[in-house]
Order: structure tokens, then C-alpha cells, then sequence
């Protein structure tokens, strides 16, 4: 699990999903060059999914890095279809529902509007 803010880190990889707790500040781009550093070393067998959850916008928002950032998506379906990889873009809250529905476009994936487990508060 990648954690954005104004800066992204792993919190866990390869394990069952745990806890994570919202601080504020969202840039895209480094959270989904980050996970991709995770997808690239799934074991051979195994089928990476990844699932981008947003409740705001992207606080770079310059044009260059709004582009940006779909073209990482893209970028990241392209290095990884080979390994059948699942895309799944949530947005939550606030989310700027109009680009995170560009960016699963771009990556070839699903775009999910706030579940129900998120919006009770239950997710995190």
C-alpha cells in the first residue's frame, strides 16, 4: 500500500491491506510511480492489482502535471498488462470524481464513485 500526501511511502506490500489513516494533501504522480515500483516486483504467478483511492484533487494543479498524471496511468497499464494487471481508481469525500475517471480511463481500468464501506466511514 502506497500512502499519498504531499509526499508518498510504502506502508506494507504483498500482504493482507491493514489500516491507513488520511492527513491531508494528494500528488498523484508520485504515488502511482511508487506503486509502481511494487508492481514491477510481483512474484510470477501472481496477478497485481492496483487500487488508486482518492478524496480530493491533485494538489499540483499545473496542466503539465495534470496530464502528468494520466500518463503515468497509462504508462503503468502499458509496462504491466503483461502481467494481467488490475486497475481500480476509488474516489471518496471531496475527490475530484472528473479526474480520477480520466486516470482509470487512461490505466484501463475501473472507476469506482465513494463505496459504501468508505463513505460509513468503515474502510479506514
Amino acid at each position: 500500500m502506497v500512502v499519498f500526501e504531499s509526499k508518498s511511502a510504502v506502508e506494507f506490500q504483498l500482504q493482507p491491506l491493514g489500516t491507513a489513516q488520511p492527513k491531508g494533501g494528494t500528488y498523484f504522480v508520485p504515488a502511482i510511480q511508487m506503486a509502481e515500483g511494487i508492481i514491477r516486483k510481483t512474484p510470477t504467478g501472481y496477478t497485481p492489482i492496483f487500487i488508486f483511492m482518492s478524496g480530493g484533487c491533485d494538489e499540483d494543479g499545473s496542466a503539465a502535471a495534470s496530464a502528468s498524471a494520466e500518463a503515468a496511468m497509462q504508462k503503468l497499464h502499458s509496462r504491466y498488462k503483461h502481467l494481467n494487471l488490475q486497475t481500480h481508481v476509488i474516489a471518496f469525500g471531496d475527490a475530484d470524481t472528473s479526474k480520477l475517471q480520466s486516470m482509470a480511463t487512461y490505466g484501463k481500468g475501473q472507476f469506482h464513485q465513494e463505496c459504501p464501506v468508505c463513505s460509513s466511514g468503515r474502510c479506514f
